[in-house]
C-alpha cells in the first residue's frame, strides 16, 4: 500500500500543497506579527493611558465644579446669612449642620470652612472656631501664618488654590492638603466673606491610582501654570531641566517619548478645557519593551512548535486524505468490473457522471410522484381536511405549495373542446400554462376535476388586490388562453374569503357559478356574487340549531338530537333555496356531526362513507343529500344508545366534582353551574334530581353542613368565619339552618364532639 502511494503523482501533489498551505500562514504571521507587535503594544499603552487620564480629568472636573456649586449654594442659603449668627458661636451649630450636608455630596472634601468679614469665628462642618485657634491648633499650616491667613481672607476677590502643603491636624496628625478658597460677594460687587474647601492630597492620588496597569507608571496633575498639584510619586526628575523644558512645550500631546535622568518614558498627556489643569502619565519604555521581548520570544517558540507539529500533521493528513481517494478508485474498478485509468481523479469523474445520469432518472420518477401527490394535497384543502395555513405550508413545501397572503378564492376552468384535442394537449400542460401566467400578486395551484375538460384552481391574494385579480382573470380568459387554446373557456369564480377554512365554500360557489353557463353561454367569466339570488334570505340559516345539536350530542340527549336533526332536515326540504346553499348547509351539518362524534369517541368510525366536497357538488337533488344525512344520523343514534349510560354516568360525576370543588366560592351559584354545563337552569335541576334522587339545593346544603361540622371539630375558627367559609353571609341563617338539619346549634355541636 505504501509503495503504491510513493509511486502516485497525486500523492506528491498533495504533499506539496499541504506544505505550501502550512508555510504561507507561518510566514505571514512571522512578518506581520513580529514586525508590528512593538507598535501595537506601544499604541495600546498610550491609548489606555489616554483613556485613563480622560476619565480622571472628567471626574476631577466634576468634583471641582461641585465645589463651585457648593459656593453658590452657600451664598443663596438663607440659614448661612452673616447677620444670622455673626459672632454667635452658639448659632454656629446651625451653620455646622448646613455645611455638613455639603460635605456628604463631594467625595474629595475633608472639611468646609466658612468665614464672614467682621466675624471673629470660622464655621466648619464639624464645629466653629476662633481664627487664631483654627490656624494655630486645628489646621496648622507649615507655610501659612495667622497674619497671612487673615490677610488672605480679607483680600480675596477671586478663587485661589494653595498647592499641596503639610498641615498639622489636631491633635498632632500631619497630612498634605490642598486648599481651595472662593470669595463670597453680593452680585460680584463687594466681598463679604470666603469659603475654604480642604482636600487631602491623598484623595487626588486615589483617583490617579485607578486602573494602573502592571507597569511602574507615574501620573501627575498640573495646574494652568504647570505647577505640580499632586502625583502618584514625587520624583527627583520633577525638578530637572528636561522635565521643565517639556512642561514649557506648547504641544506636549505630540511628544511620545521623554528622557528623564537617562530613562526613556512613553508620555500620555491630556488637558482639561474646563479647569485648565493638565494630566500626565509617564510609562518606562524599558518595562514595555521587556514585555515585547518576552512576547517575541514566546512567539518564536510557538512558530517553531507549529512548524514541528504541522510537519508531522502534514504527513498524517496526506495519508488520511489520499487513502480515501485511492479507495474510491478501487471501488470504481469494482463497480465497473475492470481496471480504470491510472489517474484517480479521472476514474472518479467517470463514475460520478454515471451516477449523475442515474440521479436524473430518479428525479424524473420523483417528479412523476409529485405530479400525483399535488392533486391529492389540493383535494384535501378543497375538502376542508386541512384548515391551518401553517400546516398547509409545512406539508406543501416539497410540492411547491405555499400560501403567504391573507385572502383565498377558488376558480373552476372548463374547456369546451373535443376529446382528441385534450389528449393532444394533456391536463398538466394546461395547469402549467395557467400557473406560469400568474402575476406577482397572485399565487395559484391547480388540479384536474373529475368532470371532463375541467380544472380547479385555488388562488391566494392580498385583499387589497381584489380588483387587480378580477382584471387578470378577464385578461387570462379573453387574451392569454385564447392564444394557446382555440376553444371557448368558461370560468366560474367563488367568493373571496379571508379564512383558509372557507376554501370549500368558495369551491361550491365556483361550481355553482360554472353551472350558470347554461344561461349565460360558454366562454364566459362568471362570478358567483353576480349570479347569486339576492332575494335568498340568508338570515334564516339554522346556525343556532347546528350549535345546539353539538351540545346535545355531547350531553347524550338522544331525543333532543333526533328532534333537532328532524327540524334541520325539514328546513332543507321545505325551505326554497338555491342548490349551492343546500349543498353548503349539508356539508356543514355533516362536518359538525363527524367532528363532534370524533371529539366524544375518537374510535368511532361511520360505516356510511360521507361525501367529500367534490362528491357533494355532483349531487343534484336535496333528497339525495337528506338521505345521506339520515343514514349518518341512524348510525350515530345507534352508537349513542349503546354508550348512553356510560356518558350520563360520566356527566353526573363531572357535575358532582364541580359542586364539591366550587360550593365554598363566593361566586358560586346554581345558575353558574348550569351555564358551566351548557344547560338551562330548570333542565339542569331536573337532570340532577333524576340522577341522584335529591335536589341541587339540598345537595349543596349537605356539602356545606358536612364541611361546617369538620371545621367546628378540627379548627379554632369563629362561627362567623365558618359560616362565611361554607357560603353563608349571615351567621344567623347559618346557625338556624345547622340546627334545623342536625338538631343542635353549632356551638353545642363543637362542645359535644370536642370533649
Amino acid at each position: 500500500m505504501s509503495g503504491h502511494i510513493k509511486r502516485s503523482k497525486l500523492f506528491y501533489k498533495y504533499m506539496f500543497s499541504y506544505i505550501v498551505i502550512l508555510l504561507i500562514p507561518i510566514i505571514i504571521m512571522g512578518i506581520f506579527v513580529y514586525g508590528n507587535f512593538t507598535n501595537i503594544l506601544k499604541e495600546e499603552v498610550l491609548i489606555n493611558n489616554l483613556n485613563r487620564l480622560n476619565n480622571i480629568s472628567k471626574q476631577i472636573d466634576t468634583e471641582l465644579f461641585q465645589l463651585k456649586q457648593i459656593q453658590s449654594q452657600i451664598y443663596l442659603n438663607k440659614n448661612l446669612r452673616p447677620f444670622y449668627f455673626q459672632n454667635s458661636p452658639l448659632k454656629g451649630k446651625i451653620a455646622r449642620d448646613e455645611l455638613r450636608n455639603y460635605t456628604t455630596t463631594n467625595s474629595l472634601l475633608d472639611d468646609i470652612i466658612l468665614y464672614y468679614q467682621g466675624d471673629n469665628f470660622l464655621y466648619s462642618s464639624t464645629s466653629s472656631y476662633t481664627i487664631d485657634r483654627f490656624i494655630n491648633h486645628i489646621y496648622q499650616y507649615d507655610n501659612w501664618t495667622e497674619d497671612e491667613f487673615k490677610k488672605t481672607l480679607l483680600s480675596i476677590k477671586a478663587p485661589i488654590l494653595r498647592l499641596g502643603e503639610v498641615v498639622t491636624i489636631f491633635p498632632n496628625e500631619k497630612e498634605k492638603m490642598l486648599t481651595f478658597l472662593y470669595p463670597l460677594s453680593n452680585e460680584n460687587i463687594s466681598t463679604y466673606g470666603a469659603v475654604l474647601f480642604l482636600v487631602h492630597e491623598q484623595a487626588f492620588q486615589e483617583l490617579l491610582k485607578q486602573e494602573v496597569k502592571e507597569y511602574d507608571e507615574n501620573s501627575i496633575i498640573l495646574d494652568e501654570n504647570n505647577n505640580i498639584i499632586t502625583a502618584l510619586r514625587h520624583e527627583e526628575y520633577f525638578y530637572s531641566q528636561d522635565f521643565q523644558d517639556f512642561l514649557s512645550l506648547p504641544n506636549k500631546a505630540n511628544q511620545e517619548v521623554l528622557t528623564l535622568h537617562d530613562i526613556n518614558y512613553f508620555v500620555s498627556y491630556v488637558a482639561s478645557p474646563q479647569t485648565k489643569w493638565s494630566y500626565l502619565t509617564l510609562t518606562p519604555v524599558e518595562q514595555v519593551m521587556a514585555k515585547v521581548k518576552m512576547a517575541h520570544k514566546k512567539f518564536m517558540y510557538v512558530l517553531i512548535l507549529i512548524l514541528l507539529i504541522g510537519s508531522i500533521a502534514t504527513y498524517g493528513m496526506i495519508t488520511l486524505n489520499y487513502n480515501p481517494i485511492h479507495q474510491l478508485k478501487l471501488y470504481t474498478e469494482k463497480l465497473w468490473n475492470s481496471a480504470t485509468c491510472n489517474n484517480e481523479i479521472d476514474a472518479i469523474k467517470n463514475t460520478l457522471e454515471h451516477l449523475s445520469n442515474e440521479n436524473l432518472q430518479l428525479q424524473g420518477k420523483v417528479k412523476a410522484h409529485q405530479t400525483t401527490a399535488k392533486p391529492y394535497f389540493l383535494f384535501q384543502i378543497l375538502n376542508g381536511h386541512i384548515k391551518n395555513i401553517n400546516e398547509i405550508n409545512k406539508k406543501g413545501k416539497e410540492l411547491g405549495i405555499h400560501f403567504t397572503r391573507n385572502s383565498f378564492f377558488v376558480a373552476v376552468f372548463q374547456i369546451h373542446c373535443s376529446q382528441a384535442f385534450m389528449k393532444e394537449l394533456k391536463s398538466q400542460p394546461i395547469i402549467q400554462i395557467i400557473e406560469k401566467q400568474l402575476p406577482d400578486f397572485i399565487d395559484g395551484y391547480g388540479r384536474e376535476h373529475f368532470q371532463n375538460h375541467t380544472f380547479i384552481f385555488i388562488f391566494n391574494i392580498d385583499a387589497s388586490f381584489t380588483s387587480e385579480a378580477k382584471h387578470f382573470l378577464t385578461e387570462l380568459q379573453q387574451n392569454i388562453l385564447k392564444k394557446q387554446i382555440p376553444y371557448p373557456i368558461t370560468i366560474g369564480v367563488g367568493t373571496i374569503y379571508s379564512s383558509i377554512s372557507s376554501i370549500p365554500d368558495s369551491y361550491l360557489e365556483a361550481m355553482t357559478a360554472l353551472d350558470y353557463r347554461f344561461i349565460q353561454g360558454n366562454g364566459k367569466l362568471i362570478y358567483f356574487e353576480q349570479v347569486m339570488d339576492q332575494r335568498t334570505d340568508l338570515d334564516i340559516y339554522p346556525s343556532k340549531q347546528i350549535t345546539l345539536l353539538q351540545h346535545c350530542m355531547k350531553q347524550g340527549q338522544i331525543e333532543q338530537v333526533e328532534r333537532i336533526l328532524e327540524e334541520i332536515l325539514n328546513f332543507i326540504q321545505n325551505t326554497p333555496m338555491p342548490l349551492f346553499m343546500a349543498r353548503g348547509l349539508c356539508f356543514n351539518l355533516i362536518n359538525s356531526i363527524v367532528h363532534t362524534m370524533h371529539e366524544l369517541h375518537q374510535r368511532f368510525v361511520f360505516d356510511t362513507k360521507y361525501p367529500d366536497i367534490m362528491a357533494l357538488s355532483q349531487i343534484e337533488t336535496v333528497e339525495e343529500l337528506t338521505d345521506i344525512i339520515k343514514q349518518l344520523c341512524f348510525e350515530m343514534h345507534h352508537y349513542l344508545e349503546q354508550h348512553k349510560e356510560q356518558q350520563e354516568q360520566t356527566l353526573i360525576q363531572d357535575i358532582i366534582t364541580y359542586l364539591e370543588k366550587n360550593f365554598t366560592s363566593h361566586q358560586f351559584s346554581i345558575q353558574n353551574t348550569a351555564d358551566e354545563f351548557q344547560m338551562s337552569l330548570p333542565a339542569f335541576s331536573q337532570y340532577f334530581k333524576d340522577k341522584t334522587g335529591q335536589t341541587l339545593s339540598d345537595y349543596v346544603t349537605y356539602l356545606r353542613m358536612e364541611t361546617a361540622k369538620k371545621l367546628l371539630v378540627t379548627e379554632e375558627m369563629t362561627l362567623k368565619d365558618i359560616a362565611a367559609h361554607v357560603g353563608y353571609y349571615n351567621v344567623s341563617s347559618f346557625i338556624r339552618r345547622f340546627k334545623q338539619l342536625t338538631g343542635t346549634t353549632p356551638g353545642e355541636y363543637r362542645k359535644q364532639h370536642s370533649a
